[in-house]
């Protein structure tokens, strides 16, 4: 099972948070964490700043939390730019019906 993170999402904005809710979904479903997920973003808001700087908070909390990195989903505008910055980049499309309305 995987663990995904968002440093900027704010139930998820700190390691004892994350530490906590990690821990009651292993409790609930009895299964374990294999790899964390960084998917820090801000939906449109989302700078190359803001995902590069999440990897210091992922790697962080995968040595707090004992749990293995798995990779990073870097937003497909931003991809380019930052494969070679990131450890392990997965490029993904963000979908968000808010920001069709806006």
């Amino acid at each position: 099972m995987f663990y995904v993170i968002n440093e900027k999402r704010s139930m998820s904005c700190d390691f004892e948070e994350n530490l906590n809710l990690l821990g009651a979904i292993e409790n609930v479903t009895g299964l374990e964490v294999s790899r964390i997920i960084n998917n820090t973003h801000l939906c449109s808001e989302t700078t190359e700043k803001i995902i590069l700087d999440s990897m210091d908070f992922t790697k962080k909390f995968c040595e707090i939390s004992k749990k293995e990195y798995g990779f990073s989903c870097i937003e497909e505008k931003f991809y380019n730019n930052l494969v070679n910055e990131i450890d392990k980049p997965y490029k993904v499309k963000i979908y968000n019906k808010l920001d069709e309305l806006i």
